[in-house]
């Protein structure tokens, strides 16, 4: 037998696709696969199966050609297996937000799995979205009108986290007197740090580190909710994850920011921001300070904005929102959307109300996940937030860990593990369940090690909103 796996096909054009030409050799499934037409607003899952074993590739090929009707705009899939089984798309006399006419994109392959292919918009504002690719302006075309509590949004979850190159033995043993013990966190990593040596720093990453991309990477793949935990550390603001330092500071963090929503102006960014320090050093007033002094690139309102178009001051486009999950004193000048009244530790909770009388439901169930129900998070606690409620705005990490019964590392949970067959990821739990949805409003979904599966979980979850 060869090697099989599928190709999903999102139509989010006003423009039928016609199928016109069809080509392949070698292939065992690819000509009858794909629809003679595909409908706007709808889609199609196809399966393709190369002739050729997965330690044998040699020549496989096909070519499939679509046409938008009503346009001189069409595109072309292409399997090739000369260098590996690869799908492809070439564009043809149309251009979108991503990939000039007569450029190709080249999506990968995915034995058992789905990669990802979309088109949204109209001639002469198009948007793709594909497995590996980049998705700087994937916002562009969602109506001005649009609040964000309206729109589907992947996110990170301790987005700065993927670089632990602070993390030695040296600085372990420094913690272990000033490490708070109320934390669960914070509990665990004394009790790893007690395990002494490179066994220790080894844990501690892996307990720690929830991302792979840097945050420049998260932001060009499509990510647009981030998850920043702060301390203040002198008169300055550094990134953190329980007791353990991040190499990252506030401004490193912002700057980086601003650099992409330059570029990309059509773009929102929503950063949650906790005080990872005690109370008696709030960061109120140097994230304050931060926004102050940048203040036409941050929307600072205690309002769920609209996108808009960049030009008022209720419009998010081309900017920060303020997620505030930190407190302020009472004397502090109130700033941006605040939930630090409404998300305490590991909660699930529907219909929150804040300060402000807004509503949020928030799924944010972190732990203890144990080895033989690893499927627990996504059944139990992801799943069932993944709903559409009118003016609320859903928060549904796919996160987790645990210690009970064996450790289970963030990426343990989010990727799955070879030694546990039956369980391929949260990732891909929830990559299956939105694989048939074509549209849904499903919240900010951070999550862990996002790229993964097969760096398709973005581009579907950005998919499943109404362009």
């Amino acid at each position: 037998m060869g090697q099989g796996g599928h190709l999903l096909l999102k139509n989010k054009t006003p423009y039928r696709w016609k199928l016109t030409h069809k080509h392949s050799y070698q292939m065992k499934s690819w000509d009858n696969s794909f629809p003679s037409i595909i409908e706007p607003g709808s889609f199609a899952h196809v399966y393709i199966e190369w002739t050729e074993g997965t330690k044998n590739k040699k020549d496989d090929a096909g070519e499939i050609d679509y046409v938008m009707e009503g346009i001189n705009a069409s595109f072309q899939i292409q399997a090739r297996a000369k260098n590996g089984f690869e799908i492809n798309i070439l564009f043809k006399n149309f251009h979108t937000n991503q990939i000039g006419n007569g450029e190709t994109i080249r999506l990968g392959w995915s034995h058992n799995n789905s990669l990802v292919f979309m088109i949204a918009g109209s001639n002469g504002q198009f948007t793709s979205l594909g497995s590996r690719q980049n998705a700087n302006k994937w916002m562009i075309n969602l109506n001005d009108n649009k609040k964000l509590n309206e729109i589907t949004i992947p996110g990170s979850h301790d987005t700065c986290t993927y670089d632990m190159s602070l993390v030695n033995y040296g600085y372990l043993l420094n913690l272990i007197n000033i490490i708070p013990t109320v934390d669960p966190f914070s509990l665990l990593l004394k009790g790893a740090i007690s395990l002494g040596g490179s066994l220790a720093v080894n844990r501690i990453v892996a307990f720690s580190q929830c991302q792979e991309m840097n945050l420049r990477k998260q932001l060009d793949r499509g990510l647009r909710f981030l998850d920043i935990r702060l301390k203040k550390e002198d008169n300055h603001l550094q990134a953190y994850h329980g007791g353990i330092k991040i190499p990252m500071t506030f401004a490193q963090i912002t700057q980086t920011c601003y650099e992409f929503l330059k570029l990309n102006s059509s773009e929102t960014i929503i950063m949650s921001i906790q005080n990872e320090g005690d109370g008696n050093k709030p960061i109120g007033v140097l994230v304050k300070s931060e926004i102050d002094a940048n203040k036409e690139k941050w929307y600072v309102d205690s309002s769920i904005p609209r996108l808009g178009n960049g030009t008022k001051k209720e419009d998010a486009r081309g900017k920060l929102v303020l997620l505030r999950r930190y407190a302020q004193p009472a004397d502090e000048t109130k700033i941006g959307i605040n939930i630090s009244d409404i998300w305490p530790q590991n909660t699930q909770k529907e219909n929150l109300v804040n300060s402000d009388n807004q509503l949020f439901s928030i799924q944010d169930e972190y732990k203890d996940y144990i080895l033989n129900k690893l499927d627990h998070k996504f059944l139990n606690h992801v799943r069932p937030f993944l709903k559409e409620t009118a003016n609320t705005l859903f928060i549904n990490f796919t996160s987790g860990m645990g210690t009970t019964g064996g450790f289970v590392f963030p990426k343990t949970l989010a990727k799955g593990d070879e030694s546990f067959s039956t369980f391929k990821g949260t990732n891909q739990l929830l990559f299956n369940h939105l694989l048939d949805k074509m549209n849904g409003v499903y919240g900010i979904i951070p999550m862990d090690f996002p790229e993964y599966p097969n760096d398709s979980l973005i581009p579907l979850i950005i998919s499943t909103n109404h362009f």
